[in-house]
């Protein structure tokens, strides 16, 4: 594919790279965005995962207790 000279008028040229650092910017915001959602599922899913094993431990000695006091002691 040849590559010719392509001729922009100044004023679009101006809107264009104006554009253009507009697009990089909200990317920019958009990754740092994306990295915040990333940070806080994060804390989301190791408080979710504490609260399942606390709940597993509750649940352990509920057992405990139940067995303990409806099995007879031999």
């Amino acid at each position: 594919m040849d590559k010719a000279p392509v001729f922009v008028k100044i004023e679009d040229y101006k809107d264009i790279v104006d554009l253009l650092a507009l697009i990089k910017d909200r990317t920019k915001q958009a990754k740092f965005l994306l990295d915040k959602v990333r940070e806080i599922k994060d804390q989301e899913d190791a408080e979710i995962s504490s609260w399942s094993n606390k709940l597993e431990d509750v649940s352990v000695r509920i057992n405990e207790i139940d067995k303990s006091l409806f099995e007879p002691e031999l």
